[in-house]
């Protein structure tokens, strides 16, 4: 199945009794609409549709039968119904799409079969683990020296020379007398700087975490990453793109329905980037969380199309270029932008797509997460001939990294179908499955300092290694 993207608009008007519903054809159904002569070829078309009761429908036409898959959910008939005047149609307004909240549900009216539970207990449990003061990022001198790519002999000697300060020394334990190095990421980065250590030169600054596929580790993965990152003492941005917003808890940041994000940004309910942007354990590290307002991106897309014809005048103001052009006011001002985006491709994931240079497509060793990538990379090679100017993804940096690697019979099945079909896009290292992801994730702390003698750390670090081709002295540490 092809998901095409540029819209056309066959009305405008809606009433109580429709849904709007953006609808992607397959491949074939251009030859329907071309006939037909109602559209160009390669189109994404809006249908409103009363009485719809499946997922999928067949038009017949000239003997064929072409399958119409729907990507968006309807938009709430609601936001469009006068109350007063039942049989007028209403036209969409951006104002109503940007500014709607769902109203709350009073668990005493609430329907019989389920009700609502009160969250608010979890999440005060959550704040209390999870508080960013109480997360504290810090390690020893084998740890140091390889995030900054030198060898401990040097850090001795600028010492020694007065080029660098005196390290902290702190118990190794509480009742012993043995004292040890203990260095923090501040110390990375104010030593990186001392010895004027340069950033890897990779070519590529926005890197995005994608899947259609729930489950695969992608936001975990995310997470692990611009940890790394961050942890060599680099400026790093986190963008949870995803409305579950599990990034953002994993950085220890528990989302919430009132807390900012990316699509109060599109709303100008907040006004620039300070505005959303929450603070990590990491001081160079910087977040912007994912919350389910996130959700209403794609209305806010639909809305565009239909209100405005800015876009039709100006192609740079597409709205589905409203990623980009808002990273590049920002892109600047970091080393390194790491996205993780929700399992799915609608109009939301194509945006952020558009506006990333290196792509990471992590795939569960296993039959069912496999089958949909065929499907993923002909959704790439439409984005790619829909948009040539502005899809930035070169096919060298495009990779796909197995993970929950077990070893059993059916992940070496897998991992050899992958390495059979995608080559050179497969990575050399791969992530096992193991536990202890889950633990670090809880503790707010990336795997390779929860547990750096873990085989699964080695993965984590190695795979880091072979994106940012690092290739230095000490990497015995967590080989």
């Amino acid at each position: 199945m092809i998901n095409f993207i540029i819209l056309y608009v066959m009305r405008l008007n809606i009433d109580r009794n429709f849904n709007l519903l953006l609808l992607s054809v397959s491949q074939k159904s251009n030859l329907l609409f071309n006939q037909k002569k109602k559209v160009l070829k390669s189109v994404t078309i809006f249908f409103y549709l009363n009485n719809l009761f499946s997922k999928e429908m067949i038009i017949s036409a000239s003997n064929r039968h072409i399958t119409i898959k729907i990507l968006i959910y309807p938009l709430m008939s609601d936001l469009f119904y006068d109350r007063e005047n039942p049989m007028e149609n209403q036209n969409i307004s951006i104002n109503e799409i940007k500014n709607f909240n769902q109203p709350p549900i009073n668990p005493d009216n609430a329907p019989s079969f389920i009700r609502p539970a009160d969250e608010s207990i979890l999440l005060d449990k959550v704040k209390e683990e999870r508080n960013l003061e109480d997360i504290e990022i810090k390690f020893g001198l084998s740890e140091f020296c390889s995030f900054l790519g030198i060898s401990p002999n040097l850090i001795y000697r600028k010492e020694k020379e007065g080029t660098l300060p005196s390290p902290r020394m702190e118990k190794k334990n509480p009742v012993g007398k043995a004292f040890v190095r203990t260095y923090s990421i501040q110390d990375v980065i104010d030593t990186r700087k001392f010895l004027d250590i340069k950033k890897p030169e990779v070519g590529f600054k926005v890197i995005c975490f994608n899947n259609k596929k729930g489950g695969t580790g992608k936001s975990m993965e995310a997470f692990n990453f611009a940890s790394f990152l961050a942890c060599m003492g680099l400026k790093v941005l986190a963008i949870d793109m995803c409305g579950q917003g599990h990034m953002s808890s994993h950085l220890g940041v528990v989302p919430h329905k009132d807390m900012l994000c990316f699509g109060h940004l599109l709303s100008n309910e907040a006004q620039s980037y300070k505005d959303i942007i929450q603070k990590t354990p990491y001081p160079n590290l910087d977040l912007i969380p994912g919350t389910p307002k996130l959700d209403y991106i794609n209305e806010y897309i639909v809305s565009l199309y239909v209100n405005s014809t800015d876009w039709q005048k100006d192609p740079d103001k597409t709205p589905m270029f409203f990623f980009d052009n808002e990273l590049s006011k920002i892109k600047n001002d970091y080393d390194f932008i790491v996205i993780d985006t929700s399992p799915a491709l609608d109009l939301r994931t194509r945006a952020v797509l558009l506006a990333v240079d290196f792509l990471i497509v992590p795939v569960q060793l296993a039959y069912e997460a496999t089958l949909g990538m065929a499907d993923f990379f002909e959704d790439l090679i439409h984005l790619k001939t829909e948009y040539p100017t502005r899809f930035k993804l070169k096919p060298e940096n495009i990779k796909i990294l197995p993970t929950f690697n077990n070893n059993h019979t059916i992940s070496r099945f897998v991992l050899g179908f992958l390495q059979q079909e995608y080559g050179k896009y497969i990575t050399e290292n791969t992530i096992r499955e193991s536990t202890i992801f889950k633990q670090a994730t809880s503790s707010c702390k990336p795997i390779f300092l929860f547990n750096k003698k873990s085989d699964a750390a080695k993965d984590q670090v190695k795979f880091v290694r072979e994106i940012l081709n690092i290739k230095s002295l000490d990497s015995h540490l967590w080989m």
